[in-house]
């Protein structure tokens, strides 16, 4: 007999949390197309790396200072957008626990499960994979694509028309 998980679908030997998975697709520093496959407006927050700072008082201890409070994400049905790596993690996360979430509160409300009983199970391997290939349209690479174009420099300037930038300040005394 064949294995399977609780749901019915065969089952993914890999038990890997959302990130791992999302880290197989594409690096940290890339920028990503997303889109939001639910029929619900899908809000998210996410901070910046860079609005974030950790230091130690002393070994075993980190404290973490927000310079910037988290932004704040809704994302109509059917909307795509490209967004840096670590916000796309937080977009596409909080898009499978939704969509988790709500099929199993289609199932209570058609009775087909008790509600005490109902638990979303959004670390389900198979249901993460085909949601995350669903949401996940692809990377973006904005760097090589803004240095393949090329610049346009007006032949009306000559270079000995440039105007130095006139000093700042009282001017100098002649002595």
């Amino acid at each position: 007999m064949q294995e399977q998980s609780y749901y019915g679908a065969p089952t993914d030997s890999s038990v890997k949390m959302i990130r791992e998975r999302l880290r197989e697709l594409y690096d940290p520093e890339d920028f990503v197309t997303v889109i939001n496959v639910d029929t619900n407006p899908v809000t998210y927050q996410f901070a910046a790396p860079q609005d974030s700072e950790t230091f130690s008082d002393y070994p075993g201890h980190k404290n973490t200072i927000q310079k910037r409070p988290p932004q704040r994400i809704t994302l109509q049905p059917g909307d795509t957008k490209l967004v840096p790596a670590y916000e796309a993690d937080q977009m596409i996360e909080a898009t499978v626990k939704q969509v988790a979430m709500s099929r199993i509160q289609a199932k209570i409300d058609a009775g087909e499960i008790d509600k005490r009983v109902g638990v979303a199970d959004w670390t389900d391997p198979y249901f993460q994979n085909t949601l995350i290939s669903q949401i996940f349209i692809g990377k973006k690479d904005i760097l090589s694509d803004y240095n393949s174009k090329p610049v346009e420099v007006s032949k009306d300037l000559e270079l000995n028309e440039i105007e130095q930038p006139k000093p700042v300040g009282r001017p100098r005394k002649e002595v």
